[in-house]
């Protein structure tokens, strides 16, 4: 066990700022490839999710323009929503969606 000296002394350094003396070193090296690493890691695994949402939305603005028969322009809208998806989502849901403005079928009710 510490003494109580030494107990006080590192109270010292840690109230009035002085630097604490360690008796444990680390090797810098070590410790910043692994914090890169980590770094890295933590890119690449929220990197996925937004490169699959961009895609969601590109894939969803071509199929809906093929449907629509705009064949031509199908490409570069798709872009554009890769580029953009947070603006074409909503907008998509609420005013594109072709499943939700179809007239009711047969099972729809009564007429």
């Amino acid at each position: 066990m510490e003494g109580a000296k030494t107990m006080m002394e590192r109270a010292k350094y840690a109230i009035f700022g002085s630097h604490e003396k360690f008796t444990n070193y680390v090797n810098w090296q070590t410790a910043t490839t692994t914090g890169i690493t980590f770094l890295i890691g933590w890119c690449v695994i929220a990197f996925v999710p937004w490169l699959l949402f961009c895609w969601g939305a590109a894939r969803l603005s071509y199929c809906y323009n093929v449907y629509m028969g705009n064949v031509g322009s199908a490409a570069l809208w798709a872009i554009l929503c890769f580029l953009f998806p947070g603006f074409y989502y909503p907008l998509y849901a609420v005013m594109l969606n072709p499943v939700c403005n179809m007239a009711r079928g047969p099972m729809g009710g009564r007429k």
